[in-house]
């Protein structure tokens, strides 16, 4: 991705602390293939890494301590093409179904789909579902804890390289048409 998209190298050298995630799902040679790359964008940067989620709290909060004048003089911040759209779900819906319609979109719109996430709520259980996706990979999803104000209304942003707003349209139409979904 940071190959791809500039704005995602711009991020990186505007962030104060990186962290890795979801370094369990590469290789070793892709990890070391991303800190080179890391080291190269934002030198200054201190880099943490997170297992399967897990983090040292106090060395994350050591590291966030904001840095000035990271980029170097000749970069300019880039122009960038992402887009992102919201979905309201007014309703809980079956899991299996929308984790199908979900697969289906990541595979119709690889390279346009960059990031999906969103909280929704299923038919079989009140707490909130937590979902995500990258590229072409629905990760799976997590239970959060419900809290008091939870309205049972769920929603799914949808970052996509480009003004594709064919994507969030072709989703919420599936969603409405698939009889499972209610």
């Amino acid at each position: 991705m940071l190959s791809r998209f500039p704005e995602a190298q711009a991020q990186v050298a505007w962030a104060d602390t990186l962290v890795i995630t979801q370094s369990d799902l590469a290789t070793a040679d892709q990890t070391d293939a991303l800190l080179a790359h890391l080291q190269e964008i934002a030198p200054a940067t201190p880099r943490l890494q997170a297992v399967q989620g897990a983090i040292d709290a106090e060395a994350l909060f050591e590291a966030v301590k904001p840095v000035r004048f990271r980029l170097k003089q000749a970069q300019s911040i880039p122009e960038h093409p992402f887009y992102s759209s919201s979905l309201q779900l007014e309703q809980p819906i079956v899991w299996e179904c929308l984790k199908t319609l979900l697969e289906d979109l990541l595979q119709g719109y690889a390279g346009h789909l960059i990031r999906l996430k969103g909280v929704v709520y299923t038919v079989d259980d009140k707490r909130p579902l937590l979902v995500q996706a990258a590229g072409e990979t629905l990760f799976p999803p997590v239970r959060l804890i419900p809290k008091a104000i939870d309205n049972g209304r769920g929603s799914l942003v949808l970052i996509t390289n480009g003004n594709d707003a064919g994507l969030s349209t072709a989703l919420m139409e599936a969603i409405r048409s698939a009889e499972l979904c209610r």
